[in-house]
């Protein structure tokens, strides 16, 4: 694949108090007066159009040149060549927040048209426009605003094709820029994209021209930590500033989070200066910052040694317990604790489909496993550890430090929409993952999507219909009164049939997720003529499947608003106490049973027990549960009693 190269302007990183020391201008200091918007996560994409010897033909390229293939109709989607002219936009093709694990749709040779109808091309200026920034944006407005109102009216003439006529907002979106008041708006601005699923922030200087590579006139915006440290010395001010004969800085030790405490770290390599005060704490700093408070202050981050970055002081705190931690050499509390949070992390990652932040966390936890204690989580110590880079080692530093990850706490709550759609009956792993990638967030998405037919199966349809009634317990008062009316029913049907409700029914727990129904009969005619009843009668309300020795559906008494999920399986005489020992449970108990079988040369499942060597059957008859407790030398266990 052929590369093209391509100018294009990367963010340096913004620092607490940095000025640019090249501006003369009034924006020197930011971010005051600069221009903020959203930091995608998207991939970065540059647009314009190249003469192919037949006229301008639309290309998209990466920022390191490589083409991304969209569908025409994306690229009719585009501002025409006649408006655009030889101009080079910047944006980013994005699927949205937090939905980073879709763009695999961008990097497709083959482009698949509705795939594509969930991105968008986010574009924020122009590579090649003239003057500075704020000049480049209107300019680049301009654009945006005359793509969008003829976007209606080319649909409406079928100039081009679209797969999905519903979808009426043309994907070429004009990024919000704001402008930014002060430090605090900044941190608002960047707390509301956060809180919203979004990555982060930008900031640019309004005069700015476009230039490759690095550029301090472009910044990203990384959160700041908020730490607590206790004031050791002080520092006074250069004779040669304005804070001659003041104070200069405080001299502090960070201070340890240990959930109910503090500490005060005594690693002298961690020790670093602080400044941020006021002229008046600056004056008076003996009187009201003695050696020894506990103060809180912000950074950008940390060093590689572990050092605070661009410090600054924020207030006194009288709320903080502080005292000496007794540390075991051996103690792996906090690294216990950091594994957790990583475990955490790489399932949520999983669960989302989010492969490469999945595979960052699968690397660092198998990492994580050749540590063995807390004193292992120095940072010296982590550089050596293979797999483990400085922005693992920032989150460890983070963790120890405060007792949890930010990261983590943005998303320990959340649910993944991939936990709800596998719990519609009839949805597996894949067929969820396919209902993410359609763009389905939620159940709710489902039962308002128009065309759900595409998307789901006639036994997924009805599970989705069921779907609330599935999550509802059925107390054990409830599964009494069924099985009062089903007994009463099948002696009806045949005296010579007897059924039993098994699971955490049978070992008389509180509630149940389901009904698991038992029936054992001389012939199959006794459970076909059970089930053609119970559907007559209208207790059976929804059938989801029905084999030869199973039924699956919902059932309904009237004194439950709830249709309730039950299974009814038909079992021979023969294999009836197998049945009845399998699905009573519970799945520890079941496991523990078949191991000790297996020991004794003899496996077990819900139909038979079987030599092992051989794989033929006992040649004893088994009439009733206790009867295989007996043979395995077991002591029988009554239901409610097998937990492991």
């Amino acid at each position: 694949m052929t590369t093209k190269k391509m100018n294009v302007m990367l963010a340096k990183e913004w620092e607490i108090g940095m000025t640019l020391k090249k501006d003369d201008s009034k924006y020197a200091t930011p971010p005051r007066g600069w221009i903020i918007s959203e930091k995608f996560d998207g991939y970065r994409a540059l647009f314009c159009y190249e003469d192919d010897g037949e006229g301008p033909v639309g290309k998209f390229y990466s920022r390191n040149g490589k083409p991304f293939i969209p569908p025409e109709w994306f690229l009719e989607s585009m501002p025409p060549p006649e408006l655009l002219g030889k101009k080079i936009l910047d944006g980013e093709l994005w699927a949205g927040r937090d939905n980073f694990q879709l763009m695999g749709i961008v990097r497709k040779k083959v482009p698949i048209p509705e795939e594509w109808l969930q991105i968008q091309y986010q574009v924020y200026d122009i590579t090649n426009g003239e003057g500075g920034f704020l000049e480049r944006l209107k300019d680049l407005k301009r654009i945006v605003n005359f793509t969008s109102k003829s976007w209606a009216l080319r649909l409406k003439n079928e100039e081009f094709y679209i797969p999905d006529d519903s979808k009426i907002e043309p994907p070429l979106v004009f990024a919000e820029q704001k402008r930014v008041t002060g430090e605090k708006m900044m941190k608002e601005f960047y707390q509301n994209i956060i809180d919203n699923g979004g990555e982060g922030v930008m900031i640019k200087h309004p005069l700015s021209a476009y230039c490759d590579g690095r550029s301090s006139y472009m910044l990203k915006v990384k959160p700041t930590f908020d730490r607590e440290a206790e004031i050791i010395d002080y520092k006074m001010g250069d004779p040669d500033s304005k804070y001659n004969g003041m104070l200069g800085s405080f001299i502090c030790r960070p201070l340890k989070n240990h959930d109910t405490y503090m500490s005060v770290d005594q690693d002298d390599e961690h020790i670093f200066t602080l400044s941020g005060m006021d002229d008046k704490t600056r004056k008076n700093y003996k009187r009201t910052h003695p050696i020894g408070t506990i103060i809180t202050y912000e950074c950008s981050g940390f060093t590689d040694k572990g050092v605070p970055r661009f410090g600054r002081y924020v207030r006194i705190r009288d709320d903080v317990i502080v005292k000496e931690h007794v540390v075991d050499a051996d103690s792996r509390e906090i690294l216990d604790k950091v594994v957790s949070i990583f475990n955490y992390l790489e399932k949520y990652y999983k669960g989302n489909y989010d492969t490469f932040r999945a595979k960052t966390y699968m690397s660092v936890n198998k990492a994580l496993k050749g540590l063995s204690k807390d004193t292992e989580l120095d940072a010296k110590h982590l550089k050596s550890v293979k797999g483990i880079g400085q922005g693992t080692i920032d989150r460890i530093k983070e963790i120890v430090d405060t007792g949890t990850l930010q990261e983590y706490e943005k998303i320990k709550d959340k649910k993944s929409p991939l936990e709800d759609f596998l719990k519609i009956h009839g949805v597996g792993k894949q067929h969820a993952k396919k209902l993410f990638s359609a763009g389905f967030r939620c159940i709710d998405d489902l039962r308002k999507c128009e065309n759900i037919n595409d998307h789901l199966n006639d036994t997924q349809l009805k599970g989705l219909q069921y779907h609330d009634d599935m999550q509802v317990r059925i107390p054990y008062e409830e599964i009494q009164k069924h099985e009062v009316y089903l007994k009463d029913t099948l002696k009806k049907i045949d005296p010579r049939a007897e059924l039993t409700i098994a699971g955490s029914y049978r070992r008389k727990r509180p509630d149940s997720g389901d009904i698991d129904l038992l029936l054992k009969a001389p012939n199959k005619k006794s459970y076909e003529k059970f089930i053609d009843t119970l559907t007559k009668e209208g207790y059976l309300t929804c059938m989801l499947a029905r084999g030869q020795k199973k039924y699956m559906g919902m059932g309904k008494i009237d004194i439950s608003p709830c249709h309730r999920r039950i299974d009814i399986m038909y079992t021979k005489p023969g294999e009836y106490p197998f049945a009845i020992l399998y699905f009573t449970g519970s799945g520890d108990f079941n496991v523990r049973m078949r191991d000790d079988a297996l020991k004794q040369g003899y496996t077990m499942n819900e139909y038979s027990i079987k030599h092992t060597d051989s794989g033929e059957i006992v040649d004893k008859v088994f009439r009733e549960e206790k009867e295989i407790f007996d043979f395995l030398g077991y002591d029988y266990l009554e239901p409610e009693d097998r937990i492991q």
